[in-house]
């Protein structure tokens, strides 16, 4: 199956509360398994930052939502490009915030994945790394 990873940064339109990014997460993950789409969404500073990956149709219907949806503005695309493999294969969604994490499951292994490693062959992680590390400066 071709897969593709598209992540983006964004800026939250007003600090969103706890409850909103659970509830966000929870419609998140619902969607996405249906799509079979896989990802990691950060939260830090008053900004967002997520990859999403799956199969391209997925992607661009998902990407679509994203771009309508009213939590955030100044959307930029970082990348977009085809992967032979998932860097999130194990979350329809994850997310994780400066205040902690909002996570179904994954625990501190999204916190790990976030560190910065030399030779990271995921662009996807690269760009959430440097996000997480830069604290939310896009």
């Amino acid at each position: 199956m071709a897969l593709v990873s598209l992540t983006y940064t964004s800026i939250a339109v007003s600090e969103p509360l706890a409850v909103q990014l659970q509830h966000l997460l929870v419609r998140a993950q619902a969607r996405n398994s249906e799509y079979q789409v896989t990802g990691a969404l950060l939260f830090c500073a008053g900004a967002f930052a997520q990859c999403i990956e799956g199969p391209p149709a997925s992607i661009d219907h998902i990407y679509r939502i994203i771009l309508e949806d009213p939590l955030h503005t100044d959307l930029q695309l970082t990348s977009h490009e085809p992967i032979a493999r998932r860097a999130f294969p194990e979350w329809s969604m994850a997310l994780r915030t400066r205040a902690g994490s909002h996570m179904s499951w994954g625990g501190p292994v999204l916190s790990k994945r976030l560190v910065e490693r030399p030779g990271e062959p995921s662009q996807a992680v690269r760009l959430l790394a440097r996000f997480w590390r830069d604290g939310g400066r896009r």
